[in-house]
């Protein structure tokens, strides 16, 4: 018995041993997890092409050591970043697959400048919160553009780890020459492909185009002195099939320095969004040719995310009131239209400009044409009745006639003049007066606070046109409106003592008259005798419009009378020699901007088609509305084609560089059908701060075949940020953008400081396989161990108490003292 007290004592270390481990509850690791890592490649010039090859080789080796069910994926960046493959699951053959290709490019990058920033933002923006995750930056860390960008990047959040890889000391990483730029110019009838090599040292290169295996040229780049060599080759052999090519510059011992490979640049068609309030009708599309795309949207149909007008080159509204475009529509329209060369058409009649609402609105901001007539109305006292009877309580689309009708007049004040006099009554059985009459700097915010309103109660019209006449009557200006919002019930039949009134205050009726009840006889004769306007309004829903139009009416800025349409010398070109303008039933009175053109006017000199540069994009305003009548056949596709001529062309690529205080352009043209050398260019700045400002005028020089280059003195100028520019080269417009200290990327050796920094801090680790191999580990399923240590607890419990009591071991008191003594 004595001989198994040490094997008792073991026993019980044993247990509390267990109970040890079980209160420090240590992870057991499970199995390895599936994890997400990503390459964010540098895909500047300043690393040379071998060795982004032979990366991204190492990374696909890398790939095929993860689990099955972890994801690949690949960016490349060199002026802003491109996602090449998204999120890829290893399953089967996925990385055999990649091995056989080269690195995969399908979007060109201006690969002579580097932001690092702009391409790990891709990288964040792209990752999944959920995932463990890694992003490989494979580059020279060098931040040439936006060096000054200090948008902060958590790249501390949980389950993310941050490597860096630069090319060191490797001599791969600088070639003796690259390819600069490329430009390939496509179209039925023949190719055109311009390269641009940049050497470092004087050399001879070989640069071959091949189409699969098969070659198709090779030709011999001599480089007499330092610089930039440009080869055209014309006509280009090559066949339908060929989609992609394959440009290699290799030196005289057949040694690659550099590759490209170049996607097949198929037509694209414009795009063409018009809004429309009626998509049956389809004037303006069928008058449109096959070279463009047309989108028909309804203003209610039209998506509030901000990119969806990036997908078009031209929209056209058609007629469209600018209650009824969104806030966050008008603003993304802004955006476009001023930042990225949008092009809009703005087609008017009797819903837009100004009975439209488009005075002081968001959207007249970008137009040619400001939404009141250039001579200035005289001022005018105007007393706005409301009926508030019970026979208003009637619902349409949810509001009652009332609401309906007090928005409208809400609405309606924002026509109202610093000059005009304005009061507000409602009536029912008894007239009251919300707001007094009296002049108003801004109307609007004094209507919108009237207090709510109840339908209620029996009507008299008479008496409140009576009391509302009355008031008008104590105002000292000549115009006088009293406009009224009723049902038009009048029980009385006599109304000659209120007629007579009317007529010696010299006030004008206006009744809005709701429902599809018949006006009564007494007011259509106060309407007739006062010379007003009497409008049925069927739907209440429509009052807003109907008061607006009324409005616009009464201040004579819609013009009821035919007009024939004058086009002016500065319109003048030999398409519009055929253009036979028709009489128009009615336009808009606008005034035209001190900066923008009225191409085609009425009679009088009033804008009929007006143009001018807002920002970036061109901006067309038609207050006639002849788009949609014969005057528009002809002239339609000629606007389009000037409101697109902003975009690129795929035969020109601008590359800026700043120096100083000089702008140096350098143009690469796949194209022989035009006179460059010596063509006039004009520079514009589009910042928001300086729009249309610092436009110089230079001549284009011919330096080499194919590239041209212009000089501009910047000496007031020294962008802190990104900005934009706009060249007018002839009659087309292209949109560049130049940054802080733009210069060749060549002459940075120096990773950037933010990066360094973030070395120091460990927040971006230096690339090893060692630490590849611990983040892999660390992302490994753990599992809580305590209710297993516990369990084992109970077992050796149970088992050791069964031995106990039915076992030949037993435990007794005696053995117990004897072991404690």
């Amino acid at each position: 018995m004595i001989k198994s007290i040490p094997a008792l004592l073991t026993v019980y270390l044993l247990l509390l041993l267990i109970l040890i481990l079980a209160w420090l509850n240590p992870d057991l690791k499970v199995r390895s997890q599936e994890i997400d890592v990503m390459l964010l490649l540098d895909d500047s010039t300043s690393i040379s092409e071998p060795y982004k090859q032979q990366q991204w080789k190492k990374f696909l080796t890398l790939a095929e050591s993860l689990i099955e069910g972890s994801r690949v994926s690949l960016i490349r960046f060199a002026d802003h970043a491109e996602l090449e493959i998204p999120w890829t699951e290893i399953q089967g053959d996925t990385v055999k697959q990649w091995q056989s290709t080269p690195l995969p490019r399908t979007r060109a990058l201006n690969t002579g400048a580097t932001d690092l920033m702009a391409g790990l933002r891709s990288a964040l923006g792209y990752l999944s919160g959920d995932r463990h995750s890694a992003i490989i930056l494979l580059s020279d860390g060098v931040q040439s553009i936006n060096q000054k960008d200090q948008i902060q990047m958590d790249l501390t959040r949980p389950g993310l780890t941050v490597f860096y890889q630069g090319p060191g000391n490797d001599t791969t990483a600088r070639p003796p020459a690259y390819i600069e730029s490329i430009n390939w110019q496509r179209s039925p009838k023949r190719a055109r492909l311009s390269v641009a090599i940049k050497a470092q040292k004087v050399s001879n290169f070989i640069v071959e185009l091949r189409s699969a295996n098969r070659l198709l040229s090779s030709q011999n780049a001599d480089m007499t002195t330092t610089g930039v060599q440009v080869i055209l080759t014309d006509p280009l052999p090559i066949s339908n099939r060929d989609e992609r090519l394959t440009l290699t510059l290799l030196d005289q011992n057949n040694q690659l320095l550099d590759q490209r490979r170049l996607a097949r640049p198929l037509p694209r068609q414009s795009q063409i969004l018009i809004v429309s309030n009626s998509l049956k009708r389809s004037a303006l599309a069928a008058r449109l040719s096959a070279n463009w795309k047309i989108s028909i949207f309804l203003p209610q149909e039209l998506p509030q995310n901000s990119d969806f007008l990036s997908a078009y080159d031209i929209v056209i509204l058609d007629n469209i009131p600018a209650s009824e475009l969104s806030t966050a529509f008008v603003s993304s329209l802004r955006q476009q239209v001023t930042q990225h060369a949008l092009g809009l058409i703005v087609n008017g009649g009797e819903h837009a400009f100004s009975v439209g609402g488009y005075r002081h609105s968001a959207l007249e901001k970008i137009l040619p044409v400001i939404s009141e007539p250039a001579k200035a109305h005289s001022a005018a006292a105007f007393a706005f009745v409301l009926d508030k009877s019970g026979s208003m309580d009637g619902q349409t689309q949810n509001h009652s006639r009332l609401e309906n009708a007090l928005s409208a007049v809400v609405e309606s004040a924002r026509f109202l003049l610093p000059g005009d006099e304005s009061t507000l009554l409602v009536f029912d059985q008894e007239t009251e007066t919300l707001l007094p009459l009296e002049k108003r700097l801004d109307a609007v915010p004094e209507f919108k606070n009237t207090r709510k309103l109840r339908a209620s109660g029996s009507t008299d019209l008479l008496k409140a046109i009576r009391k509302s006449a009355e008031t008008l009557s104590q105002s000292d200006l000549d115009n006088r409106l009293l406009i009224v919002v009723s049902d038009g019930i009048i029980k009385q039949r006599e109304s000659l003592e209120i007629n007579d009134f009317l007529q010696q205050q010299r006030i004008q009726l206006i009744a809005l008259v709701i429902g599809n009840r018949q006006p009564s006889k007494v007011l259509q004769q106060l309407v007739a005798s006062s010379k007003g306007q009497l409008i049925p309004v069927k739907n209440s829903a429509k009052l807003e419009f109907s008061l607006r139009q009324t409005m616009e009416q009464t201040r004579r800025n819609w013009v009821n009378r035919q007009s024939t349409p004058i086009t002016l010398s500065n319109f003048s070109t030999a398409k519009s020699n055929d253009w036979h303008w028709q009489p128009l039933n009615g336009f808009a009175l606008t005034r035209i901007r001190p900066d923008a053109r009225i191409l085609v006017s009425s009679e009088t000199g009033d804008p009929l088609l007006a143009q001018w540069q807002a920002g970036a994009g061109r901006v067309f305003a038609l207050p006639g509305g002849w788009l949609n009548r014969d005057n528009g056949a002809s002239v339609l596709p000629y606007l389009l084609e000037l409101a697109n001529s902003h975009r690129s062309s795929p035969q020109i690529r601008i590359m800026p560089e700043y120096d100083s205080t000089k702008l140096l352009l350098n143009l690469d043209i796949a194209a022989d059908h035009y006179q460059w050398q010596s063509q006039p260019v004009t520079l514009r700045r589009l910042s928001p701060e300086h729009t249309n400002t610092l436009a110089q005028a230079q001549v284009l020089e011919a330096i080499a075949a194919g590239r041209y280059h212009a000089e501009f003195d910047l000496m007031t100028f020294i962008p802190s940020q990104a900005e934009k520019f706009l060249l007018n080269l002839g009659e087309k417009q292209y949109q560049f953008q130049i940054v802080q200290d733009i210069r060749q990327e060549m002459n940075f050796t120096q990773p950037s400081r933010w990066l360094i920094n973030s070395m120091e801090n460990s927040t971006i680790k230096t690339f090893s396989p060692q630490d590849f191999q611990q983040f892999i580990t660390s992302g490994s399923e753990n599992m809580p161990t305590r209710q297993i240590w516990l369990f084992l607890f109970l077992i050796i419990y149970l088992l050791l108490m069964s031995y106990s009591r039915f076992g030949t071991f037993r435990i007794s008191p005696t053995v117990i003292n004897s072991w404690g003594d």
